[in-house]
């Protein structure tokens, strides 16, 4: 996915951002992170992020050098709701 700038509305002023990837694949050592990134909606996975995270479990599926996995989320308040 290719990000892309958007504004948003904050107190009545426009922004420009540089939207990230739905779904943020690190690794730390054997240690493989998947952070879905859409704080802006809690965090909700649709549809194009559940395709993200088949890829990024498939990634962690096939390659032997990573041992365990983490997923979370970002944001401070949400982790995932519910599919939307």
């Amino acid at each position: 996915m290719q990000p892309f700038y958007f504004y948003e509305t904050r107190r009545g002023q426009f922004q420009w951002r540089k939207r990230m990837s739905k779904v943020i694949t690190d690794t730390d050592g054997h240690v493989f992170i998947i952070t879905i990134n859409r704080p802006e909606v809690r965090n909700c996975v649709d549809g194009e992020t559940a395709a993200l995270l088949e890829a990024a479990w498939k990634r962690f599926r096939d390659d032997d050098e990573l041992y365990v996995a983490i997923i979370t989320g970002a944001g401070e308040q949400h982790f995932v709701p519910a599919q939307t």
